[in-house]
């Protein structure tokens, strides 16, 4: 009889922690899609690096990016496709009078930093993981 309440009570240690752990780690790793809004974020790689990002919480977009030695803005609007999957649609001004559509696909989101695939096509996202970075400038 003690061996059945003991092992009862282990089973119960068990599943309490793993389950726990489990959403901890799943919420964590989810992120507060918040943290992306009225900030520049800039890719972490120096030695190609992709344009500076900006998504002001209205659902207005800028990107800078230096082309040539020229500093260039451009601006556009985002909208959530899918929130719950960090889908992301943004529709800019490329600089040439025509708009491009792209889609972005957040993980990782944290205070200072993120990882996001692109597609342009909502669907299929690139093999390729940018990790931008918070910077106050």
């Amino acid at each position: 009889m003690k061996t059945k309440s003991l092992i009862k009570t282990l089973f119960l240690l068990l599943t309490v922690t793993l389950g726990s752990s489990c959403s901890k780690e799943n919420s964590t790793a989810d992120g507060d899609v918040s943290l992306l809004y009225n900030r520049w974020w800039y890719e972490s790689n120096n030695t190609n690096p992709a344009p500076d990002l900006f998504f002001n919480s209205t659902g207005a977009y800028q990107q800078h990016q230096v082309i040539s030695g020229v500093s260039v803005f451009y601006n556009g609007t985002w909208t959530w496709e899918d929130q719950d999957q960090k889908i992301m649609k943004v529709i800019h001004d490329s600089g040439t009078g025509t708009t491009t559509t792209l889609w972005f696909q957040f993980s990782g989101i944290q205070e200072g930093r993120f990882k996001v695939k692109q597609s342009s096509d909502g669907v299929t996202f690139s093999n390729t993981t940018l990790v931008y970075l918070f910077t106050n400038e």
